[in-house]
């Protein structure tokens, strides 16, 4: 077998690899060769038998022992090439990965299931929204039970412009009259009025009716945007990573991951270090 070959497995995939090309050697190559003279057919056959289990549990024990130091030990360096350069959200999300086994274990960072986003945040008295302006998608967080909700986003907003100050009256009303919550209908139109729910962000709270999920907007939390925030999915789980703690604080300090079986989230926070 070509010395190559053997280096080809080696660096594909490790101590796995070369156990494999161990494998297929001793049986492609090395197996023609043996020669026992005054055995039966018989005896040979099960030396043949005996011979292949043994180098059979050969090759599984060491792909086992690479699996196995890679679950012990996994890989997060590759982050920083599906990132943009010297991003603090990457560098926040590799220290949240290294710091949390359970995380690292949980997202093996490949190519497509990293991304980044620009997101506008509010924070709310019992919750808080996301809104991923990059791909078009809201996340709401209820803060009491730590369930989520996504939703898309819609074209006709309650209102646009330099600072979402020029309010789409016809929207607004159009919604109201579609919202089930329609005990609150004053309350919608006031934050909307006075600025306090506006643009996308405004638009969902009001459609999907969720004053009595996330009560009013924190009077000194009024939608923010993070730019570069991480977004990695693995599988059945999201991790939205590099968010400011709150606005005054703007590093990167919390992470929500959303767990797609249970509905619910978890947040990790972080102190923003250098």
């Amino acid at each position: 077998m070509d010395i190559n070959l053997f280096k080809m497995f080696g660096q594909v995939a490790g101590i796995g690899g070369i156990a494999l090309g161990i494998f297929l050697y001793l049986f492609k190559d090395l197996l023609k060769k043996i020669k026992v003279p005054g055995l039966k057919r018989e005896q040979w056959f099960k030396v043949i038998i005996i011979f292949m289990v043994l180098v059979w549990l050969l090759a599984i024990i060491g792909i086992g022992a690479w699996l196995f130091s890679i679950y012990l030990n996994p890989d997060t360096t590759n982050l920083k090439s599906f990132t943009l350069p010297g991003s603090k959200s990457a560098h926040f999300t590799k220290e949240l990965l290294k710091r949390h086994t359970e995380l690292s274990k949980r997202y093996r960072l490949v190519e497509n299931h990293v991304q980044i986003a620009d997101l506008w945040e509010q924070m709310f008295e019992k919750g808080r929204i996301l809104y991923n302006v990059t791909h078009g998608s809201v996340t709401v967080l209820f803060g009491q039970n730590n369930e989520f909700k996504k939703f898309e986003t819609i074209d006709a907003l309650v209102s646009s412009g330099p600072g979402m100050a020029t309010i789409h009256w016809n929207v607004v009303n159009q919604m109201i009259e579609t919202i089930i919550d329609k005990q609150n209908n004053h309350k919608y139109k006031e934050l909307i009025e006075a600025g306090l729910i506006r643009g996308g962000i405004g638009t969902i709270y009001l459609r999907e009716s969720l004053y009595p999920y996330l009560g009013y907007p924190v009077a000194d939390k009024y939608e923010f945007l993070t730019k570069d925030v991480i977004l990695i999915d693995g599988g059945f789980y999201q991790l939205v990573s590099g968010l400011p703690n709150r606005r005054a604080y703007a590093e990167p300090s919390i992470a929500f991951e959303l767990n797609y079986q249970t509905g619910r989230f978890r947040r990790y926070v972080l102190p923003f270090f250098e």
